[in-house]
């Protein structure tokens, strides 16, 4: 049997960690919410993007699945992997998708709002400018050669 023992820490004054999340299969990219009252968490193995409520001293509620990516694109087949997360100030999810074909939008209501294509075989880590016009991508292709791809948040703007 698999154990699952993803975790979540939190630092602590004086630069302690405690665990304020675990049993995420395979934790991977974070994102907390404009209000600051959410955090966000892609659990890679399971396509499934968590959220949990934070509470003032940084602890953290109960776990709830926000959506399933490879179900709200229905893709078939092996997972897409949702690695790198980053949440814009509409509150709108940009997931890179490690074995997709690049990232996905979801909105604040679950809903599935772009899809966009980049290449390269692996989609690892995404950034927004400060301004949220443009997005910045890394990727790497079957061979581990990495890229970084700047491009026009298609969604700028857009409420």
């Amino acid at each position: 049997m698999r154990v699952v023992d993803g975790k979540v820490y939190h630092r602590i004054k004086g630069g302690c960690f405690r665990t304020v999340a675990s049993g995420i299969d395979f934790a991977n990219g974070v994102a907390v919410s404009p209000d600051g009252l959410a955090l966000f968490v892609g659990e890679s193995k399971t396509d499934n993007i968590l959220r949990y409520a934070i509470a003032v001293d940084g602890s953290l509620g109960d776990r709830a699945v926000v959506v399933n990516v490879a179900k709200l694109t229905g893709h078939r087949g092996a997972g897409l992997k949702p690695d790198g997360i980053r949440i814009d100030r509409e509150g709108r999810l940009f997931v890179a998708l490690y074995d997709g074909a690049g990232l996905v939008v979801i909105g604040s209501d679950g809903s599935l709002v772009a899809c966009i294509d980049l290449p390269g075989a692996h989609h690892i880590s995404l950034g927004l400018d400060a301004d949220e016009k443009s997005l910045h991508a890394t990727a790497i292709d079957a061979d581990s050669h990495g890229a970084v791809y700047r491009i026009a948040n298609p969604l700028h703007g857009a409420m």
